[in-house]
């Protein structure tokens, strides 16, 4: 069986395709319904430490949240790529319970109450997971997709996991949601943005059918949310609520921090009211929320700013949170990035004239359903109304948006859809002088197209040894170092260097890179000799050095030194 998981940072989904014939598009997609979420779809992605130091998930979980001397565990997901001491400290994490051990124990437990629920084997051939795009363009994530996929491999006993960017994952629903609503196949480009608790994606993909089945290939994307250097949860829904209950706090002189035992009650009450009590964007039964949301946040009518949208209690104390929080927080966590973002996506759609008729826009993760988010985004690419094309036939209900990345994975587990892998950025190898980059050699660059584990050799032979990986984030690249004010390149050492101590200064070789299908890098080296003709060639391959993948390429490299 293959399954497609989506590690949401508020809630969690597995989900699965059932064939119903031997028919190609004779099938469903289903969520597993698992037993500690009562038999719901979702789960929430919530971990607690009770009094006794137990990690427990689940419905006991909320059951310890407010027992005394429990730590609550939230966005957990988030903070795996949060590297500093004292913000995992500030955030309940110590040397012992650290945000890999919580997740670990998350992703146990999600399995088991799968197996608990519904009729699955023990072991699985193919599990796909959705992470957050920009995890593929940050170094310091790099590590975090290889624990991803480690630890999901270790507890769902699968054969193959394969890591992909969460809106490539919606993306394949979406494209296949558009072949069951018009029984026809999409081919063209689709705009995935991808909102949820933690990040902000944004992902231009292109899909093309082959006559078997559709290949969605990434072209461009842009995001936010891992650590800017703020106190901020991400940049998505989890930091809008804290910086709403923040706000609220400071006008009420309330001393309170995410260990409190009414901090997560605040939370929760405030997430429930956003999600009951305010109206898609694209809803046609328009509701009084709504209307205030539209004089509000359109230079309305300012006496609504002090209209209460929900309340709060702090230690038994009732507080009001008013529209004017709601804009406030939003103003200061959401609109300013969510712009740049949408600003950059449509310049670059703009500069490549995709026209309208080629193009269709999709929302997916719990925050594109707030009406402000939708609104902001309809507004950047001037939204047309109901019957605006772009819009249209990518989702036949509105409520499985939550579900479209554990659905999306699920396809691609299954061999529905294909997503090709595209390199995200330029990587190499470079030579010094005087302690200073001065030339880079590339054996990938960003956007190609790449088969996973194929070894793109560079044709030159070196001698000596190549000791600074490089890599490389713009569109376009020159090889002197010396003008490249793009290049980021750090020394590597341990492992590495120890595959390379049979290499002398007479020696001839060659280096490649590989990505698997997760995108994590592996170098390759060859030594080689000449031949009586003058021809280089290999040594035999027991006296080459081992490939090294470069899954924890953060701590082998230390910190990346920018060229500028």
């Amino acid at each position: 069986m293959n399954i497609g998981l989506d590690f949401g940072t508020t809630y969690s989904v597995i989900s699965r395709v059932n064939k119903r014939s031997d028919a190609a598009d004779d099938y469903s997609i289903d969520a597993l319904r698992l037993k500690a979420a009562n038999l719901k779809e979702s789960i929430s992605s919530l971990v607690v430490k009770d009094s006794s130091g137990n990690l427990v998930c689940g419905r006991n979980a909320l059951g310890k949240m407010k027992e005394a001397g429990s730590v609550v565990y939230r966005g957990f997901k988030m903070m795996l790529t949060e590297k500093s001491k004292q913000k995992r400290h500030d955030r309940g994490y110590d040397e012992v319970i650290t945000p890999e051990k919580v997740t670990e124990i998350y992703i146990r437990f999600l399995f088991d109450q799968a197996r608990a629920c519904e009729r699955i084997p023990v072991e699985f051939d193919k599990v796909v997971v959705g992470v957050p795009a920009v995890w593929f363009d940050s170094n310091k994530a790099n590590d975090s997709r290889v624990f991803i996929e480690d630890i999901v491999k270790e507890n769902s006993r699968a054969k193959m996991v394969e890591v992909i960017s969460e809106p490539e994952l919606a993306c394949a629903y979406f494209t296949d949601n558009y072949y069951k609503n018009r029984k026809e196949h999409y081919n063209g480009k689709i705009l995935l943005v991808d909102y949820g608790g933690g990040t902000l994606d944004l992902s231009l993909c292109d899909v093309k059918y082959n006559g078997e089945r559709c290949e969605i290939t990434l072209v461009r994307r842009s995001g936010a949310g891992i650590s800017d250097g703020s106190n901020n949860l991400g940049s998505a829904g989890l930091a809008f609520i804290e910086k709403i209950l923040e706000l609220v706090c400071k006008r009420n002189g309330i001393e309170m921090n995410n260990q409190d035992k009414d901090y997560y009650d605040c939370i929760n009450d405030i997430e429930g009211a956003l999600i009951e009590g305010t109206d898609s964007f694209f809803d046609n039964n328009k509701m009084t929320d709504e209307l205030v949301f539209s004089y509000v946040f359109d230079g309305g009518m300012k006496e609504l700013l002090e209209e209460t949208f929900c309340d709060i209690y702090v230690s038994g104390e009732n507080y009001n949170i008013t529209y004017g929080d709601l804009k406030k927080a939003y103003d200061v966590v959401i609109n300013p990035v969510l712009k740049e973002k949408l600003d950059d996506m449509k310049g670059y759609i703009d500069a490549k004239k995709i026209e309208n008729e080629n193009l269709k826009i999709a929302m997916v993760g719990g925050f594109c359903n707030f009406y402000l988010t939708q609104k902001q985004i309809c507004k950047s690419f001037s939204y047309g109304g109901m019957d605006d094309p772009r819009f249209k036939d990518m989702m036949s209900n509105v409520s499985d948006c939550e579900k479209a990345i554990s659905y999306g994975a699920a396809l691609v587990a299954e061999g529905v859809i294909d997503i090709k892998r595209v390199a995200p950025y330029h990587i190499g190898f470079a030579s010094m002088r005087n302690g200073k980059l001065d030339k880079v050699y590339y054996a990938v660059h960003k956007g190609d197209v790449i088969a996973p584990d194929k070894v793109y050799w560079r044709s030159e032979n070196f001698s000596g040894r190549l000791r600074d990986i490089v890599i490389n984030r713009a569109d376009t690249t020159i090889e002197d170092a010396r003008m490249d004010i793009h290049v980021e390149h750090g020394e590597l050492d341990g492992e590495y260097l120890e595959s390379l101590d049979s290499i002398t200064k007479a020696d001839v070789f060659k280096f490649g890179i590989s990505l698997d299908k997760s995108l994590v890098i592996t170098v390759h080296v060859r030594v080689q000799k000449q031949n009586e003709n003058g021809e280089y060639v290999d040594l035999p391959e027991n006296t080459q050095p081992k490939p090294i993948r470069l899954g924890n390429i953060d701590s082998i490299l230390g910190s990346l030194r920018t060229v500028k």
